[in-house]
C-alpha cells in the first residue's frame, strides 16, 4: 500500500524497479494495477516472488500474507504517512487472511542486514532500510522474549518484506522526500490465525512497535496494521498528529486487496513543500501540555517550573487567567518533545492539584542555532547564536553573565554587551 500510494503520487515504477534490482534477490517482479475502493481510484502493488521451480507466487501483497511469529515471520505493510519535502498519510486498512505454506529456508536479521549491505543501493537507503528491519526484529524479539538475532523471516516473506521496506526507503529517496509525518493510526479488533495459533489484533509485534505512537480504536474486525507497516511508519515518521502545514504538490492512494465495507481499504500519501522554504527555517513538532489551576497556592509554582525544566521540558510558564464565576486562576503551559510528553504530564499531575492536562501538537519554525564560547574581560561566556538568511540572533547565556557580573562587580548589562562584542570580533558578523 505504501508503494502503491507513492507510485500513484508520481514515483517512477521503472526507476524503482531498477533500484530494487540492486538487492540481487531471487526472481521476483512488481505487478502494478489500477483499482477502486469505495469509488476512489487507487494503485495496487503486488510482489510476485518465484519459487525454486520458477513459478510465480501471486497475491503476495499486504492483504494476503499470514503472520508466522516467533521464529518465522511473513510481513504485511500498511499505514504510512508523510509529505514531500513533507509527507502526511491517512491510514486505512489491511487484513491477512491468505497464507503461503511452501517449505522454504529462513533468513535471520543478520542475513538480511548483510544482504542490504552487499547491495549497490545508495548508502542512505541502506541505512534507512536496515533501521526498519532492526526495529522490526527488536519488536518481535521483545514480544516473544527471544533475542532479535533469533527472529527469522520466511524466505518468501523476506522477499516481500525486503521489497516493502527497501522499496519504501528507495521511493522516498527517489522522490526527494525530506521528512515524513503521520496521522494517528487506527487499530482493528478481534483475532488473527497465525502459524503459532490465534493472536489478538493488533498482534504482539505490532503492539511493541506502536509504543509511544498515538492510535485510535475502530469497530473493524480486521488487522489494520501489520508489523512491517508499523515498523516502516514508526521508523520514518518525524511526528504523529494533524496534517502538517504545507503546499500540496501531489496525492497518491495505495490500495489493499480486500474491499472493506466500513471504510476504503487504502492508504493516502500527500506530498508537499514546507512553508517558507525560501527562508530555510528549521521545522519540527513539539507538544503543548496545559492545565488550569484555581485551587492551589502559587507558592509552589516556581518549584514546579524548575522541576519541569530539569525533567526535559523545552519551556514552562504560568499565565494569570480568570475562570468561571470570576475566579482568578493560573494556566500552566509546558512545551515538550513528543517522547517527553508522558513523563512531564505525570509530573504535572503529581505536583499540582489538577485532575487532568490537555496535550496538543504544535508545528514550530525556528532558526538554526548553536552555542559558542567567547572570551571577554570578565571571563569566558557561552553565547547562543541563531541564524537564517538575513537573520542573526546573538544571546549570551544568563547564568554565565550573572556569574561573571558577581565575580567582577560589573553591571550584568556590561557583561552582556562584552559577550556580544567578543562574538562579533571573532566571527565578524554584524
Amino acid at each position: 500500500m505504501i508503494l502503491g500510494a507513492l507510485i500513484h503520487a508520481g514515483l517512477d515504477v521503472e526507476a524503482l524497479t531498477r533500484e530494487l534490482a540492486k538487492l540481487n534477490l531471487d526472481e521476483w517482479h512488481l505487478h502494478v494495477s489500477t483499482t477502486h475502493r469505495h469509488a476512489i481510484a487507487a494503485t495496487r502493488v503486488e510482489v510476485h516472488a518465484h519459487d525454486h521451480a520458477g513459478h510465480a507466487q501471486h497475491g503476495t501483497d499486504a492483504d494476503t500474507r499470514e503472520h508466522t511469529h516467533e521464529h518465522s515471520h511473513s510481513h504485511g505493510h500498511d499505514h504510512h504517512g508523510g509529505g514531500g519535502h513533507r509527507h502526511h498519510g491517512h491510514h486505512h486498512t489491511h487484513d491477512t487472511d491468505g497464507a503461503h505454506t511452501h517449505d522454504h529456508p529462513h533468513r535471520g536479521l543478520d542475513d538480511i542486514l548483510a544482504l542490504i549491505d552487499r547491495s549497490n543501493l545508495p548508502d542512505g537507503v541502506k541505512r534507512t532500510a536496515s533501521r526498519i528491519f532492526d526495529r522490526l526484529a527488536e519488536a518481535e524479539a521483545n514480544a516473544h522474549r527471544v533475542s532479535k538475532h533469533e527472529v527469522h523471516f520466511h524466505e518468501v516473506g523476506a522477499i516481500d518484506a525486503l521489497i516493502d521496506i527497501v522499496g519504501a526507503a528507495t521511493g522516498l529517496d527517489l522522490m526527494g522526500i525530506e521528512a515524513v509525518y503521520c496521522s494517528p493510526l487506527p487499530v482493528g479488533r478481534g483475532f488473527v490465525r497465525c502459524d503459532h495459533g490465534m493472536m489478538p489484533i493488533p498482534v504482539p509485534g505490532t503492539m511493541e512497535l506502536l509504543k509511544d505512537v498515538p492510535v485510535y480504536p475502530t469497530s473493524i474486525d480486521r488487522e489494520l496494521i501489520t508489523p512491517t507497516g508499523a515498523a516502516i511508519v514508526t521508523t520514518l515518521a518525524s511526528g504523529f498528529g494533524r496534517t502538517p502545514e504545507m503546499t500540496v504538490r501531489a496525492v497518491g492512494y495505495g490500495a489493499g486487496k480486500r474491499d472493506l465495507i466500513e471504510q476504503p481499504n487504502m492508504l493516502r500519501v500527500v506530498i508537499g513543500d514546507r512553508p517558507d522554504a525560501a527562508t530555510a527555517f528549521q521545522t519540527d513538532t513539539v507538544h503543548l501540555i496545559e492545565t488550569n489551576i484555581d485551587d492551589q497556592s502559587p507558592e509552589a509554582f516556581g518549584y514546579l517550573v524548575d522541576q519541569l525544566l530539569a525533567a526535559g521540558a523545552l519551556d514552562a510558564y504560568f499565565t494569570p487567567i480568570t475562570m468561571k464565576k470570576g475566579r482568578p486562576a493560573y494556566q500552566l503551559s509546558v512545551l515538550a518533545e513528543p517522547d517527553a510528553v508522558e513523563g512531564l504530564s505525570a509530573l504535572v499531575l503529581r505536583e499540582t492539584s489538577t485532575f487532568g492536562v490537555r496535550v496538543s501538537p504544535l508545528s514550530r519554525r525556528k532558526v538554526a542555532r548553536e552555542v559558542v564560547r567567547v572570551t571577554t574581560r570578565f571571563g569566558e561566556v557561552r553565547v547562543k547564536v541563531g541564524t537564517a538568511p538575513d537573520i542573526l540572533k546573538i544571546a549570551p547565556e544568563y547564568d554565565d553573565c550573572r556569574r561573571a557580573a558577581e565575580l567582577s562587580g560589573a553591571p550584568i548589562r556590561e557583561v552582556y554587551d562584552a559577550a556580544i562584542e567578543a562574538y562579533r570580533s571573532v566571527y565578524g558578523q554584524s
